[in-house]
């Protein structure tokens, strides 16, 4: 029975270390993501900018379109649905990067960058994602309008 006793107990050693090894690496892998909060939101920033100026030079292009005959109502109508999605998207990230931009929360702050990390880092990610989307929706109605 000793023996018995001897394995179990080397068996619960092993899985603590199996535990204590994959409580280890997810806290290497939050700190890398706090490590990375300035850049990311940089990046973040900086495609949200060029997304922006997009936007509006995609607004220009369907308010120029209106007056265009010979495109279909429904095209028209799919590229103003996907101008307004793209609009809600951008409002989107700009929300989630809004309280880091305008100072309220810094990303000095050890406090805030592990909020961000496990928090509205997801939020912005599934933003971000759907900002994707409307912008390939956009980019398929701007083939076929060139079309």
């Amino acid at each position: 029975m000793e023996v018995l006793a001897v394995v179990a107990a080397i068996a619960s050693i092993a899985q603590l270390i199996e535990i204590v090894g994959k409580i280890g690496s997810a806290l290497n892998r939050l700190a890398r993501k706090i490590q990375h909060v300035p850049e990311e939101l940089r990046r973040q920033q900086i495609a949200l900018r060029s997304i922006q100026t997009k936007l509006l030079l995609l607004q220009s292009i369907f308010t120029a379109l209106q007056d265009d005959t010979e495109l279909p109502p429904n095209l028209l109508q799919e590229f103003q649905l996907n101008l307004e999605e793209l609009q809600k998207d951008i409002e989107a990230v700009v929300k989630s990067i809004k309280p880091y931009d305008s100072g309220k929360r810094r990303v000095s702050s050890v406090r805030e960058r592990v909020r961000f990390s496990v928090w509205d880092h997801r939020a912005l990610t599934n933003a971000t994602k759907h900002l994707v989307d409307s912008e390939r929706n956009l980019q398929r109605i701007e083939t076929t309008v060139h079309l």
